[in-house]
């Protein structure tokens, strides 16, 4: 979460910790507060697409975190990596780099190649990526990326906001 002696505040939330949020597990008032200090929150169309993907019986929940999203993000972050079948023209770029592959590992599960374009993103944009998933968020920082879990990144936002 440090670069150097900075704490970095250019975060990518991965939508299982979008997930979480809306779950009421933490606080969006707290995300919202964030932001007069100096917390930026950046979103791909991965994570739009995968909301959009989540089932209609749960319709309210969908509405809750795209709210959500509109009142703290700054925009949709174009990806830095364009997969054939998964990234959208105009929000992706090519070419694919190394870190999509050493993310992805060479799996063909749409879960880990989503995850890998998102992994690729923070690294390349040096965002803190904020994340639940243990593999994802093990690569990133192993590949010199700053990633967290969200129970981790909501201790350090008590600290820095009163």
């Amino acid at each position: 979460m440090f670069l150097g002696d900075e704490i970095l505040k250019d975060v990518m939330f991965d939508t299982n910790a979008l997930n979480k949020i809306i779950d009421n597990s933490l606080s969006i008032e707290l995300l919202k507060r964030s932001i007069n200090f100096g917390y930026k929150y950046y979103i791909t169309h991965i994570q739009c697409d995968e909301i959009n993907n989540i089932h209609d019986t749960q319709k309210q929940k969908r509405a809750k975190i795209f709210l959500m999203l509109s009142e703290s993000s700054q925009s949709i972050e174009t990806t830095e990596t364009f997969v054939f079948g998964f990234s959208r023209l105009g929000y992706a770029k090519l070419p694919t780099s190394s870190y999509f592959n050493q993310i992805r590992n060479l799996s063909n599960s749409k879960s880990r190649i989503r995850d890998a374009i998102i992994g690729d993103t923070v690294l390349q944009k040096n965002y803190l990526l904020v994340s639940n998933d243990d593999y994802l968020r093990n690569k990133v920082n192993e590949l010199g990326g700053n990633s967290i879990t969200l129970d981790e990144f909501y201790r350090r936002l008590r600290i820095d906001i009163p």
